[in-house]
C-alpha cells in the first residue's frame, strides 16, 4: 500500500511538472509538435491498429520491455512533445511501474522494506529530476530540434525512462535490457540553462 502511494505521488509530481512546462510552450509549438509527432511515428512505426493489446511477451523483471510494450502506443513511441501526450504517457508508465513494484517487492518481508525504501528514493530523485526533464524539453524536443532530427526527442524520453527503470531494477535486484534506441547525449547544466535563456551552448 505504501509503495503504491509513494510511486503514485512521484508520478503525479512528474506529470504535473511536465504538463506545466509543455502547456507553457504555446499553441504554435503544439501544432508543430503534432506535425513532427506524425512524422516520427511514420518513421518509427506506431504499433497495432487498436483493439485489445496482446499479452506482454516480456520477462517480469525486464521493466524497459514491459513499459515499452504496455505504454508505447499511449506515449506515441515516446515522442512526447505536448502536455496531453505527457500526461497520458506518464499515467501509463506510473501504472506499469507500480504493478512492477508490487510484483517484484512483495513476498519477502526483509526484502520488502529495502525495496520500498529504494523505490521511494528513486521515485523522488529520478522521475522529478528537472535536469533530465529539462534536457528533453529544452533539447531535442524543442520545435526547431524536432524539425532537424524527429527521432531525437523519443530517444531522449526513452533514455530518461530507461534510466529511472534501471534504478528500479536495482531495487528489485534485476537487470534491464540494453536500450533499443541509441542514447542521446546527456545535457549539461550549461546547455539546459542556455536553452532556458534561448542561448545555444
Amino acid at each position: 500500500f505504501y509503495l503504491a502511494q509513494a510511486l503514485g505521488l512521484a508520478v503525479l509530481a512528474l506529470k504535473l511538472h511536465i504538463a506545466f512546462v509543455m502547456v507553457s510552450q504555446g499553441a504554435g509549438r503544439l501544432l508543430l509538435a503534432a506535425a513532427s509527432a506524425i512524422m516520427a511515428m511514420a518513421l518509427v512505426g506506431c504499433g497495432g491498429g487498436g483493439g485489445d493489446s496482446p499479452a506482454p511477451a516480456c520477462d517480469h523483471v525486464d521493466l524497459t520491455c514491459r513499459v515499452r510494450e504496455s505504454c508505447g502506443d499511449v506515449c506515441h513511441q515516446f515522442n512526447i512533445t505536448d502536455s496531453s501526450t505527457a500526461t497520458a504517457c506518464f499515467n501509463c508508465v506510473g501504472k506499469e511501474s507500480v504493478q512492477d513494484a508490487k510484483d517484484n517487492c512483495l513476498g519477502d518481508e526483509e526484502k520488502f522494506e529495502k525495496c520500498v525504501g529504494c523505490i521511494t528514493d528513486t521515485s523522488v530523485t529520478c522521475w522529478a529530476n528537472p535536469m533530465s526533464i529539462g534536457g528533453c524539453i529544452l533539447g531535442p524536443c524543442r520545435a526547431d530540434a524536432v524539425i532537424k532530427d524527429p527521432l531525437a526527442c523519443p530517444k531522449c524520453w526513452m533514455n530518461y525512462v530507461e534510466g529511472c527503470l534501471g534504478k528500479y531494477a536495482g531495487c528489485f535486484n534485476a537487470t534491464v535490457s540494453a536500450p533499443a534506441l541509441a542514447p542521446a547525449p546527456a545535457p549539461t547544466q550549461a546547455s539546459v540553462r542556455g536553452a532556458m535563456l534561448g542561448i545555444t551552448v
